[in-house]
């Protein structure tokens, strides 16, 4: 895709299922526990806010308009998805996440990265160290030319050693 911001018309799920490779699909991913979906041993995990109640859309993250820029801009800076998992820092049911979510989600390497405001508070309250990086709902609707910035903001905040500890 080109970095103009055009989003094809495909679901998030679509999207995210096409950029990792099958064989590792087959194995690795499944809808957990979490609500989310993704790697069941993530390098990275993508904690977005909560799901979007104004549409009818599957229950998962980013399963709208801001997952397609999100998994597009990831895709852009070849972050291959059977290494991360999506999840929200509120459910469904408006509960917020809990510990044991991050302990079931949490590797030895894994790192947490808050997409938006109420991600970084509810990790913050966790006490879970985590990087920040914008929501992509905000990009997309103020900055949505600007696809391959965002995945490297996003690359960035996923793979470098500093952490906001809170």
């Amino acid at each position: 895709e080109s970095d103009t911001g055009e989003v094809p018309e495909k679901t998030a799920e679509e999207l995210f299922r096409h950029a990792c490779n099958l064989e590792h699909a087959a194995r690795a991913f499944i809808k957990l526990k979490t609500g989310g979906f993704g790697a069941l041993y993530p390098d990275v995990v993508l904690v977005g806010e909560r799901r979007n109640d104004t549409t009818v859309l599957p229950s998962y993250p980013f399963a709208g308009t801001s997952g397609r820029y999100l998994f597009n801009a990831l895709d852009l800076v070849g972050v291959t998805s059977y290494k991360i998992h999506v999840t929200n820092a509120i459910k469904d049911d408006n509960s917020p996440m809990r510990r044991e979510e991050i302990i079931f989600l949490r590797g030895e390497r894994t790192k947490f990265v808050a997409l938006g405001e109420v991600a970084d508070y509810t990790l913050t309250k966790l006490d879970e160290p985590h990087s920040r990086a914008p929501h992509p709902q905000f990009r997309w609707r103020f900055h949505h030319h600007q696809l391959a910035e965002y995945g490297r903001q996003i690359y960035d905040a996923a793979f470098s050693e500093a952490r906001y500890t809170p």
